[in-house]
């Protein structure tokens, strides 16, 4: 039988899998959704035409911002196991 320590512990990992989980659906649709609203704008077209920038800015920062709800939902887990302090001194 699981002793209450070892049910918290459960409880936690499996609350951290919850919030990555969530994360990654979370910042795919909030990075398509930036995509989606530079595009309506046409920011890539408007960057090349007036400042001469080729690289394409809508999926660059689509994919950005991704990437950033990425690493807060991967950061809130590891807070929910009480690692966020080591492993951040260990990035940084």
């Amino acid at each position: 039988m699981l002793e209450i320590g070892n049910s918290k512990i459960l409880i936690d990992v499996v609350v951290a899998i919850l919030i990555l989980i969530i994360g990654i659906i979370f910042g795919r649709i909030i990075g398509n959704l930036v995509k989606r609203i530079l595009k309506e704008f046409n920011i890539d077209k408007i960057l090349k035409d007036q400042a001469n920038i080729k690289i394409p800015v809508e999926d660059f920062l689509g994919s950005f911002v991704s990437y950033i709800l990425y690493f807060a939902a991967v950061i809130m887990a590891l807070n929910k196991l009480g690692l966020t302090t080591g492993v951040l001194n260990a990035i940084l």
